[in-house]
């Protein structure tokens, strides 16, 4: 059987720069518990949108199993919420 863990990023640092947004302390920490709560299970693959604070958030399990993050553009949105906050103030 085939278990599928959803994450989202932990708690990260506002920037407007959505895509190298970096975590928070706090997002340290929690990616820290994923790391250690998703340990004992048998994790095949890592993946993670290309947002820095994604990568972040699951870098420990990647490095748990000894595996790197493999990167999905396609796990991002096609407008981001800074993004779509820019062009209503142009307007």
């Amino acid at each position: 059987m085939t278990i599928i863990y959803l994450v989202r990023h932990a708690h990260s640092i506002y920037t407007p720069d959505e895509k190298g947004r970096s975590l928070s302390e706090q997002g340290f920490r929690d990616a820290d518990k994923l790391t250690k709560l998703l340990a004992p299970e048998a994790v095949d693959i890592v993946i993670a949108s290309p947002y820095h604070r994604a990568i972040q958030t699951v870098e420990g399990v990647a490095k748990t199993i000894k595996s790197d993050v493999l990167i999905y553009p396609a796990l991002t949105g096609s407008k981001t919420p800074t993004s779509r906050f820019r062009e209503k103030r142009e307007r």
